[in-house]
């Protein structure tokens, strides 16, 4: 018989999580598993991406502000709402409540329950019956911790899961050391390669002659578009000539804009959620990725499938990503994006050497879904 999996997610706005977890779905087993995907507080636009054999269920309107920031709620009137629920994660006694929403979703009886992303999804599988619960990490939680202040209640939760898997080895190590756990696996997301290769090679006109570095994500604190605004009015100062496309949306957006207005850059371009941004990175001379934290930035796999050259901050997960070379690592410092942009404007030589590396780059899934199975047997 199969194995009924239940998937645990906060919402599906456009990002890595819901991405990743759309992959994880195309490429499960339809044999072996059926599969239902529960959304919590259920919007966002990678709705329309869940493939469509997976029953995708609505959470409670109890938890429609677990992923929505403070000022949001405030301006939308949900503030009571959400300092309500805020304090039922602080004392831990969102327990009793998460049992009472569970009953009004009638969910099934499940062979296994997975959160597919730390935080309320975690403390939702802990407080169900179902018999093997999974726990999955995506960020590095020595740099960013979205449990700070409910750490006591987040240890008990967690002590119920049969399994706790992490995106990356230093998340999975500060995970386990910040929650105190005896053990956190790596495993590393499913990508969709074939699908990637197909749609970089629609019809696309490389937009400057100049040297492009392109950046994919959120316009978000995360990815510290303010630090890149900055290193390129000083690069455009030395006289470099370049261009950077961003491609994303997000909150940071008026605050950017008016950042790269009142710094004169007419060479950093935002251009907005693309459908398909994968020709962008592949008629780019090389991926920019600015990131303050990271768990395991899929773009990053994206651009080396794509045999684009990859300039990283240092953010968890890209050393094992870049471990063969195909991409320069800089400190996380405004210095070092300057520098490491530097670098790649000055010198072909590296330029040529990463592409080089990237000839021979494949990516394999195989390994990756025989731990997954694991997992749930």
């Amino acid at each position: 018989m199969k194995k009924k999996i239940l998937f645990v997610n906060d919402e599906m706005v456009v990002g890595g999580v819901s991405k990743v977890l759309n992959n994880l779905l195309r490429h499960m087993d339809r044999e072996k598993y059926e599969m239902h995907l529960l959304v919590l507080h259920k919007h966002g636009e990678m709705l329309k991406d869940i493939p469509e054999d997976i029953k995708v269920i609505e959470g409670t309107s109890f938890f429609d502000v677990c992923d929505i920031p403070v000022k949001d709620c405030i301006k939308s009137g949900k503030f009571l709402k959400k300092l309500f629920f805020f304090l039922s994660l602080k004392t831990g006694l969102i327990e009793h409540r998460i049992r009472h929403e569970r009953k009004k979703m009638q969910l099934i009886d499940y062979d296994a329950e997975i959160a597919f992303k730390e935080g309320i999804c975690s403390v939702f599988t802990a407080c169900g019956n179902t018999p093997r619960k999974v726990n999955w990490i995506h960020a590095d939680y020595k740099v960013k911790n979205y449990a700070e202040n409910y750490v006591w209640a987040m240890k008990k939760f967690l002590k119920r899961f049969d399994a706790h898997v992490a995106v990356s080895n230093v998340a999975a190590n500060s995970f386990k050391e910040i929650f105190e756990l005896p053990e956190v696996k790596t495993i590393h997301n499913l990508m969709q390669v074939n699908q990637i290769i197909e749609r970089s090679n629609e019809q696309f006109e490389r937009r400057h002659k100049e040297f492009t570095f392109v950046c994919v994500g959120r316009l978000h604190p995360q990815k510290s578009y303010d630090r890149l605004l900055n290193a390129v009015a000083s690069l455009n100062a030395e006289g470099f000539k370049f261009h950077v496309d961003v491609l994303g949306d997000g909150p940071d957006k008026e605050l950017l804009f008016k950042q790269k207005e009142d710094l004169n850059i007419h060479n950093v371009h935002f251009l907005g959620n693309q459908a398909n941004p994968y020709p962008f990175i592949k008629h780019s001379d090389a991926l920019l990725l600015t990131s303050i934290y990271e768990g395991l930035p899929t773009v990053v796999f994206e651009a080396l499938i794509l045999h684009t050259p990859v300039l990283t901050t240092k953010v968890a997960g890209v050393d094992e990503q870049l471990d063969f070379g195909g991409g320069m690592i800089v400190e996380n410092t405004p210095e070092g994006i300057v520098e490491g942009m530097k670098i790649f404007l000055e010198d072909n030589s590296i330029l040529t050497k990463y592409q080089e590396d990237l000839k021979c780059y494949t990516y394999d899934n195989r390994k990756i879904l025989d731990r997954i199975n694991d997992l749930l047997n």
